[in-house]
């Protein structure tokens, strides 16, 4: 792709809730059991090591050399950038996203100990709770940043208030990694002035692996039925219709068809707003339909199509099949309704679930656990969820203006970049955790189980792939100097990490993994602008854009939950009434401003 420089940063709309998390502070010196030992290299790699160098390095608690760049003997560090301060430092940072795991180890795993070994940095992770808006206010108003910041939905009120430092010249002088690891795609970190002030989180060159989100099925009900197609929202909902009057207890506890999360704030976006979207083949373009040719955009929810997906939905709700609690419950009752292996339907994200399906596993229920579907209104639209992906550095880590020592920061930034060090914060460590078979890298026996049965556990332990995102990372389409994944995302390693019920189900449909039954890119349309979420969530709130586009976000959410648990006599005056109070709150105009930053996206980006 080739891009054109702007001002505009661009933010994207995942929209994931975000806890205020007072992190349990590392140790900024050597690993937690006492420190380096030294070992002969002779079974090791020594890629960057001085020339002349003792044979003997010194290495990490867990006896490994990473190409030489241990810090005691000052050798090149991540590829060039000439480190040779090695004392310990703790750097803290600000992430939006909550990552439990991440939160729970705090920088105490196996890989995070080696990392501090290398570096002599250990990361103190801070996560925010509540009214995350205030909270943010409030720091940005007394200045209280820590080193690092990651954000997203709230990226723009740092920029404005000019909390980062520029990374352009500290990348040229200590980031040969960095622009290693972004190739191509570097240069969209630049705005016009020739300022960089974040580094993107998206991971970096993705194939196209398991989908993200469909209509999830449980695999007891697959199989019950003789796997049926699931293709059709009324197919996926008979499915579940029929299982739930067969059983309508599992485990003695009353079962539910389908259930959503939508008593916290933003998260109707994901399991009620996004879903209808989907259904009707409007692409991941957020609250927007962008149409593929003239890119004229429009709020979506003003679609006839819409009106209809919603009708359907409101039968659900009519008839019992949609839990009646979806529309208050908090998120951590509905994981726990998911978990109990009740819920027969699910229409989320597997981020958003993931949590729970892991505990349906790790107890022994992976019969419990679902397939994923690219479900619709009718078989003539097109699930359009692998629709080509474009890479924007839309949002990312930044360095503030707090941080004491930031050529250190960088050196950080560019050692997590090197792709040893990627393997190593991905795969853990050669013999322990991976094996080179068959000429690809694989999990050991035992770490692959360990994946399978307690996955959750195995993370915190060994804090693999928690240094990823939102950090500069390599996607699951890149792969090391020998051919091998950096990632270990790879389609070998999702169908090694299934279930046996997943790989019973995959084997009757005829297919190797869920993504085969979605229709590919190759079916879809290719979108210059990328995706209007990227857009939309940049919005100052305070523009003409930002204030319509959150009234009709305010009435959006309000509307779709009344129209829905509403009789069906009255679902079409109550959509009526949403409809007018969209046009009176000038939907329409929001529409025309959003095409004018839609195309503006589009200029930036040519298919190559």
């Amino acid at each position: 792709m080739k891009k054109h420089l702007s001002t505009k940063r661009i933010i994207p709309l995942l929209l994931i809730s975000v806890l205020l998390f007072s992190a349990v502070s590392g140790c900024g010196s050597a690993p937690a059991d006492g420190g380096a030992i030294e070992v002969n290299n002779e079974a090791g790699t020594d890629a960057g090591i001085d020339e002349g160098a003792d044979e003997a390095v010194t290495v990490g608690a867990y006896g490994y050399n990473l190409s030489g760049v241990a810090g005691p003997y000052g050798h090149e560090f991540g590829g060039g950038t000439g480190q040779t301060d090695f004392t310990p430092v703790v750097f803290e940072s600000y992430e939006e996203d909550l990552r439990q795991q991440v939160a729970e180890t705090n920088f105490l795993g196996e890989v995070q100990q080696q990392v501090t070994a290398d570096t002599g940095v250990t990361l103190k992770s801070n996560f925010g709770v509540g009214d995350v808006a205030e909270q943010l206010t409030l720091m940005i108003a007394d200045r209280s940043y820590p080193d690092f910041v990651f954000s997203r939905s709230n990226l723009s009120k740092f920029m404005e208030a000019e909390a980062f430092i520029d990374l352009a010249p500290l990348i040229e002088e200590y980031g040969p990694n960095i622009k290693k690891l972004y190739g191509k795609s570097f240069d969209t970190h630049y705005d016009e002035e020739g300022h960089i002030y974040y580094l993107g989180q998206d991971f970096v060159n993705n194939l196209p692996l398991d989908p993200e989100v469909g209509y999830q099925l449980q695999l007891a009900v697959l199989e019950e039925q003789g796997y049926p197609e699931i293709r059709t929202l009324d197919q996926w909902a008979d499915a579940i219709r029929t299982y739930k009057e067969a059983h309508p207890e599992i485990d003695g506890q009353p079962t539910i068809g389908i259930t959503l999360t939508c008593g916290e704030g933003w998260r109707w976006f994901i399991t009620l707003g996004n879903p209808g979207g989907f259904a009707t083949g409007c692409a991941d373009d957020g609250q927007y339909y962008v149409d593929p040719v003239t890119m004229e955009t429009v709020y979506r929810f003003i679609l006839p199509e819409h009106r209809e997906y919603f009708r359907w939905m409101n039968g659900l709700y009519n008839e019992g099949l949609l839990d009646p609690d979806s529309f208050t419950q908090t998120h951590d009752e509905y994981l726990q309704k998911i978990a109990s292996g009740r819920v027969l339907g699910l229409m989320d994200a597997d981020w958003s679930i993931e949590s729970a399906t892991s505990v349906l596993i790790s107890e022994g229920k992976p019969e419990r656990d679902y397939g994923y579907f690219p479900a619709t209104m009718s078989e003539d639209i097109l699930h359009p969820i692998y629709r080509e992906p474009v890479y924007m550095a839309s949002n990312g880590v930044g360095i503030t203006d707090n941080c004491e020592d930031p050529v250190r920061a960088i050196q950080f930034l560019d050692y997590l970049a090197r792709e040893e060090i990627q393997v190593m914060t991905n795969w853990g460590f050669e013999g322990e955790n991976w094996e080179i078979a068959d000429g690809k890298r694989v999990f050991t026996a035992a770490e692959q189980e360990r994946r399978t049965s307690d996955p959750d556990g195995r993370t915190i332990e060994t804090g693999h792939g928690l240094l990823s995102y939102p950090w500069p990372c390599y996607g699951s389409g890149v792969f090391d100097k020998d051919g091998y994944s950096i990632m270990p995302y790879t389609e070998e390693s999702l169908i090694a990490d299934y279930t046996e019920p997943v790989k019973k189900a995959l084997d009757a449909y005829g297919v190797s993994m869920w993504r085969d039954l979605y229709p590919q890119a190759e079916d879809l349309y290719f979108p210059p602008w990328g995706a209007a979420w990227y857009i939309q969530d940049a919005l100052d709130p305070a523009s003409e854009a930002g204030q319509i586009q959150t009234r009709c976000n305010d009435l959006t959410a309000e509307y779709l939950m009344r129209a829905v648990a509403a009789s069906p006599e009255e679902f079409d005056v109550i959509w009526d009434e949403y409809q007018q109070k969209l046009q009176e709150n000038d939907v329409d105009r929001l529409g025309v401003l959003m095409t004018e930053m839609v195309k503006d996206r589009a200029s930036w980006y040519t298919p190559e």
